[in-house]
């Protein structure tokens, strides 16, 4: 950090025989061009971060890894040359820039997660480890799908049948109105559509679960969840907007902290008999008038149940199990409903 925030530092020039520059060596500096030495080995964590008047890099053609977030938060660089001596790109390497495309050489063996919003992305062919297809970038045998270009401009996409695994943060912030997701993909990291203009989405049967962040803040409108869910993780679905109606189905017994937190829109929701448990303020900051639970032993729930606020509950109908009408009036969270009312399982 030893030049962080030099606001009328204008220009840099490293000397010869520097090998690395320390974790945001020059976060926040207003500096315009930079230039590095040859021997320069290493572009360690955010060591250029946020430097908003950075237009002008050149990577020297020894550097073999630019690590988290080293050029991230540089919104005036529009061109970037990354040599064919750059084995690893660390995570957001290069994110919030003004890249229109990415280039990876042939070098390069290990991407991380969402490490530029570009509108194209291209790989060597002689990459042994990436290959890009229609701009996408994948793993060389296809089976793991790492980055989408998020200002590409198609309004949907089709995951190829080959893919088991979308990687964490791939679709983050794409335009992306809707998406085919194939039986074959069994995992989707975290925060993978984050921020997504996707309005609608089916999930395979081969999804068993949810992972952290990863709906948070986009424009869903409905999303089809797969009989083969378990688990809903902690804030998948935060901050989602134009939600409406979320039916969770049979099979889920986990639904994370702040699941649906923040999800202004949502008129009805449907809780499974499985559930087990439901984290705290999974429904916080919500509006909804309508909450159908299917649980007919309480006793199954975790303790301590504090996922809808007091005032929350006093404008939402709560339709349980014929028979446990008593038992949720009595219910130290559940008593505190506007209305309960049975109605029979569906």
């Amino acid at each position: 950090m030893a030049f962080q925030f030099c606001y009328r530092l204008h220009s840099i020039t490293i000397p010869e025989g520097i090998k690395a520059i320390g974790k945001a060596a020059f976060m926040n500096c207003d500096f315009e061009s930079i230039i590095l030495p040859y021997g320069l080995g290493t572009i360690e964590e955010k060591t250029f971060s946020n430097c908003n008047n950075l237009t002008n890099v050149e990577i020297p053609n020894s550097v073999k890894k630019i690590g988290d977030n080293a050029f991230s938060g540089c919104v005036s660089i529009n061109d970037i040359d990354i040599p064919n001596s750059v084995e690893s790109i660390g995570n957001h390497a290069f994110l919030l820039t003004k890249l229109e495309s990415l280039k990876i050489p042939s070098s390069v063996t290990h991407i991380g997660k969402d490490i530029a919003n570009v509108e194209n992305i291209y790989v060597s062919k002689n990459n042994q480890s990436f290959i890009c297809e229609d701009g996408v970038l994948f793993s060389k045998d296809k089976q793991e799908l790492i980055l989408y270009p998020c200002y590409a401009v198609q309004a949907k996409y089709t995951i190829p049948k080959t893919v088991n695994k979308i990687a964490d943060e791939a679709f983050n912030g794409c335009q992306l109105h809707s998406i085919v997701i194939p039986e074959s993909v069994t995992y989707i990291g975290n925060g993978a559509f984050e921020g997504s203009a996707l309005r609608t989405i089916v999930l395979p049967e081969s999804i068993t679960s949810i992972g952290e962040y990863v709906f948070k803040e986009s424009k869903l409108e409905s999303i089809s969840l797969p009989s083969s869910l378990t688990t809903i993780s902690d804030y998948a679905f935060q901050g989602c907007d134009y939600l409406k109606v979320v039916d969770i189905p049979e099979g889920v017994n986990y639904i994370g902290e702040m699941a649906f937190y923040d999800c202004n829109s949502i008129e009805t929701v449907f809780i499974p008999s499985t559930v087990k448990y439901i984290g705290k303020r999974a429904f916080g900051r919500t509006h909804f008038t309508e909450m159908h639970i299917r649980i007919e032993d309480l006793q199954v729930m975790n303790e301590n149940l504090d996922f809808l606020s007091s005032k929350r509950k006093e404008d939402c109908t709560l339709y349980v199990p014929f028979g446990t009408k008593y038992a949720y009036s009595n219910h130290p969270f559940f008593r505190d409903f506007k209305m309960i009312i049975t109605e029979d399982l569906i």
